[in-house]
């Protein structure tokens, strides 16, 4: 089995119950919306710089939380999973690189169903735009790599840290309020 399918198959579960329980689709309402915007920064901004990347997310989730007249939830540093290994660092990575990917689908519906244009709203959404697939193919490429080197160990730290991810969205969207009762 390779470490990706490894990763999908530990998170599996938690990605359809999450994906279940959010119901962001054609009837989507504002405050649902932006509850999934504040939950998105309350996970995404303690990480993003562990992660390596610039606080793009975060300054793009803060902006859209603007643009829908929402105040951003408080900090809640205990929902960050633990980072301090490479391995950590790409479960958790998995995860976040792997919603960017859901994350143009649901622009299309939330876009029409909220009447937002992508400039304003949904701009995390649009996080990489027409690169969004190519830069996941490169990121597939690293996760393949570190499969391949890693120990048993080492890829089981990885995937803890990516089910700790789904945990810690989970957590975020219920302090929200963006689950679905």
């Amino acid at each position: 089995m390779t470490f990706l399918q490894e990763l999908r198959q530990a998170t599996a579960p938690l990605h359809r119950e999450l994906d279940g329980s959010l119901r962001l689709d054609a009837a989507v309402t504002r405050d649902r919306y932006g509850a999934f915007l504040a939950g998105t920064l309350l996970v995404v901004d303690p990480i993003e710089d562990v992660l390596g990347e610039p606080k793009k997310r975060s300054d793009l989730l803060r902006a859209d939380l603007a643009a829908l007249r929402i105040r951003p939830h408080d900090p809640v540093p205990e929902l960050a999973p633990s980072l301090a290994s490479e391995g950590e660092r790409l479960g958790c990575a998995y995860v976040v690189e792997g919603s960017a990917l859901g994350g143009l689908v649901l622009a299309r519906t939330i876009e029409p169903a909220l009447a937002l244009l992508p400039t304003s709203g949904t701009s995390f959404l649009r996080l990489r735009g027409e690169d969004t697939a190519a830069h996941w193919r490169g990121f597939l490429r690293r996760l393949d790599d570190f499969g391949r080197e890693a120990s048993v160990t080492m890829r089981a730290t990885a995937t803890r840290a990516a089910v700790a991810t789904f945990e810690a969205y989970t957590a975020a969207f219920r302090r929200t309020g963006a689950l679905a009762a």
